[in-house]
Parts: structure tokens; sequence; C-alpha cells
């Protein structure tokens, strides 16, 4: 059975819904890696397609698309991790305004799942952690940094 996503925010005809459904998430991730540079889009479509493809994407992933009428027109996602942390990307929207109604969503959808930190995904992050911890860093590769 498919999943429906469900509506969660309208205003200005822009539909707010989250995606539980893998294969609706993948669709929509494409607008997410536009954002990024040209050279880099294949990396980052690679990442987000095994993430999408895990058995548990439904439970990890937080993904936010906001529509006017058949167009999509922003999409916000987060990844839960241990520890009731999450990775938020980058949010890709036509408006302002639409960006922010679209990281609300996805910082509500993740309090609602116990989420207690969110860490902004960027070029540059900075941020404490407890003795032990393990970090996990995923890149889509590239970058051309060191010798060929």
């Amino acid at each position: 059975m498919r999943a429906v996503p469900s509506l969660l925010f309208c205003k200005l005809s822009h539909s707010i819904v989250l995606l539980r459904d893998p294969v609706e998430m993948a669709g929509a991730l494409s607008l997410l890696a536009s954002g990024f540079p040209p050279a880099e889009q294949p990396g980052y479509l690679d990442t987000l397609a095994r993430l999408v493809s895990r058995p548990t994407a439904a439970e990890e992933l937080v993904v936010a698309e906001a529509r006017q009428a058949n167009q999509r027109t922003g999409i916000a996602l987060a990844q839960l991790l241990a520890g009731r942390a999450a990775l938020v990307w980058p949010v890709r929207a036509v408006a302002q305004e639409v960006a922010g109604n679209l990281l609300d969503q996805v910082l509500d959808e993740l309090r609602l799942r116990g989420g207690k930190r969110a860490l902004k995904l960027s070029s540059k992050t900075a941020f404490s952690a407890p003795a032990g911890s393990v970090l996990r860093i995923e890149t889509p590769g590239g970058g051309g940094w060191g010798r060929k």
C-alpha cells in the first residue's frame, strides 16, 4: 500500500506535506541536490539515493515538500542520527518564507520523533560532543582536495 503524504500547512497557496514514502522522497530530493554546484550534484544525488533506499528511510529521514498547484516549490531534509540528534540539509525553496515554513515543519517533526539537537549541514560546522562520542561523516566525494 502506498503511503499518502499528510497535509501539514497551507499558506499563500503553498501546501507543505511530510513525505513518508521513500519513492516520493527520492523524487523530491532532486530539487535539494540542484542547490549545489553542478560538478557536485551527481555525488549528492548518489548520497541521497542511498539514504532513501535504506529499509529504515521512513524512520530516519524527515522530508518536507512545498507545492503550489502541481509545482514543487521547496524541499527540506533532516536525517535522524543516534543519540536523538539530527542533521539538517540546506533548505531549497522559491521564496524565503516558504523555506522558513519548511524548516519549521521539519524541526517540529524532529521534536515529535524525540530529536533533541539539530545540526546544520554546511561546508563548515562546529559543535561539541562528550568524550567517547562517535562522529560519522558521509560525503558525496569529490571536492578536488589533495594531489592527483
